[in-house]
């Protein structure tokens, strides 16, 4: 069996790549919280945030210690 060539693939994969785009998310502030706020809490089994406190901008800072403000 004799494989021909396919002259539109690039076609569909642009029209792939352009179709998910839409479905790819950006992490932001609130992302990076939550995800500082879990790590910590199954890692370590405390609710601060201290080592991940530079990952975010939506923190709170009380008593020496930084958490989520969320």
């Amino acid at each position: 069996m004799i494989l021909e060539s396919y002259r539109f693939e690039w076609l569909v994969l642009a029209l792939v790549v352009l179709g998910t785009i839409p479905l790819v998310s950006v992490t932001g502030a609130q992302d990076s919280t939550r995800l500082s706020l879990t790590d910590s809490v199954l890692l370590r089994g405390n609710v601060d945030i201290d080592p991940y406190w530079r990952l975010t901008t939506d923190r709170a800072f009380k008593s020496g210690h930084w958490y989520s403000d969320k």
